[in-house]
C-alpha cells in the first residue's frame, strides 16, 4: 500500500518557489486568467473593468485628464508581464 505524503502548497527551491495544485486548482485559475485575458483584450468601456483601472480624477473640470490618464494605463495591459 502506498503512503500518502503531505506535499505543501508552497516549495522554496534553490532557482524560486513551486506551487503545487491539484488539477481542478490548475484548470480554475487557466480559465480564471483566460477570462481576464478576455476583458482586457476587449472594449474598453466594460463596466467590469472599472475597478482594474479606476477613475484618477474626479472632478468634472479634469474629465480630459481622466481620459490621458486611462488610455496611458489601458495602453499597458497588466497581463503584460505574463505574456498576454
Amino acid at each position: 500500500m502506498a503512503r500518502w505524503q503531505f506535499r505543501p502548497p508552497v516549495e522554496r527551491y534553490k532557482d524560486g518557489y513551486r506551487i503545487n495544485l491539484d488539477t481542478d486548482e490548475r484548470e480554475l485559475i487557466l480559465r480564471l486568467l483566460r477570462e481576464l485575458r478576455g476583458l482586457l483584450l476587449g472594449s474598453s468601456d466594460n463596466p467590469t473593468l472599472v475597478r482594474l483601472f479606476p477613475t484618477a480624477y474626479h472632478l468634472p473640470d479634469d474629465s480630459e485628464l481622466d481620459a490621458e490618464y486611462q488610455r496611458l494605463m489601458q495602453r499597458r495591459s497588466p497581463m503584460a508581464p505574463l505574456g498576454f
